[in-house]
């Protein structure tokens, strides 16, 4: 009877170290299934009004459509998104505070800035790519050049005589077009703005030659014929201006250079909250409303996997870093 009586006493001491062992999973499970049982803060990292903010908040529509939970835009702008992308890395990993990420936050400003306050790869977790928009090149109507092939011959002939208007120093304007010189070996002068709208107004005006910038924002200026788009990067041509050949096709090929808008939230989160929220995402951009929505906006979907969002950040990590490194520009 006394074993019996021990053999119970230690059966039941191992039930209650199992249980202190399984315990701090019970609420976390339950807590990924119940997701999202508040409002959702999507941290957009640049000003209201810009493509980022567009898709940024297309996305936060829909995914509150989709969850029946409220999701919020917070615009974090300034220093080219690291002020929101910072204070995304710094939330907690509870999948109720996101951040719309960019190839200026994940893949540019890691190379550019000397004391980073996140690292790219390890204080995030990759959800998916939403879209992405392509690039255009495009020249002052009274330049001697027609087409890509002419522009490239131009450049060369002209030596640092010619100059180019970009949405700010560093982004992927300016850095697209310092890998197209490094590709034709060619020079240029580099003249940032604050933002796509005053640099296309200025190569309107003549006060620069070319300039590399999102499709969407100089598509208006283009059809105007203010401005005279040479080529588009992508695989494919925009149906906004069918007419308009890929780098690729206008003889520049392997040459890709797109700005795209991925969610993702602090390093840390659960598994079963990603899964969630990736699904979601998958589903929105699978309704043709959205799908429609971003199209307009100038934005492709994509949807891809964490996984395969994650292989492109590190790609688009490296890829940056060694244009930077070439062109002799020293992280500040």
């Amino acid at each position: 009877m006394k074993s019996a009586h021990l053999n119970r006493r230690r059966w039941l001491a191992l039930c209650g170290m199992g249980g202190i062992g399984v315990l701090p999973i019970w609420p976390l499970t339950a807590s990924a299934e119940a997701f999202p049982s508040k409002a959702i803060t999507l941290v957009v990292p640049f000003a209201a009004g810009g493509p980022t903010d567009i898709v940024g908040r297309i996305l936060a529509q829909a995914l509150g459509d989709h969850f029946k939970q409220q999701v919020v835009v917070d615009n974090r702008a300034g220093a080219a998104g690291l002020i929101g992308a910072t204070a995304v890395a710094r939330a907690a990993p509870d999948g109720y505070t996101l951040g719309l990420v960019t190839v200026s936050t994940h893949g540019t400003l890691p190379n550019l800035t000397a004391k980073m306050p996140y690292d790219a790869l390890r204080d995030f977790t990759p959800i998916s790519n939403i879209a992405a928009s392509p690039m255009s090149l495009s020249v002052h109507p009274q330049l001697p050049a027609r087409t890509l092939r002419e522009f490239i011959d131009h450049v060369r002939a002209n030596p640092g005589k010619l100059a180019y208007s970009n949405a700010g120093a560093g982004g992927i304007g300016d850095l697209g077009m310092t890998m197209f010189l490094q590709r034709i070996q060619g020079q240029m002068t580099s003249v940032p703005y604050r933002g796509s709208a005053p640099a296309l107004a200025d190569l309107a005006s003549g006060q620069v030659q070319a300039s590399f910038d999102n499709f969407p924002s100089s598509l208006a200026m283009a059809r105007g014929g203010l401005i005279r788009p040479l080529a588009i990067t992508g695989s494919t041509r925009s149906a906004g201006l069918p007419d308009l050949p890929t780098f690729s096709e206008a003889g520049l090929p392997n040459f890709d250079v797109q700005a795209w808008y991925g969610l993702a939230a602090p390093a840390g989160l659960p598994a079963a909250v990603r899964q969630r929220l990736h699904a979601a995402v998958v589903a929105v951009l699978a309704d043709p409303v959205v799908a429609k929505r971003l199209t307009d906006a100038g934005a492709t979907p994509v949807g891809n996997s964490p996984a395969e969002f994650g292989t492109q950040i590190e790609a688009e990590v490296a890829r940056w870093k060694q244009v930077i490194q070439v062109a002799g520009i020293k992280p500040q």
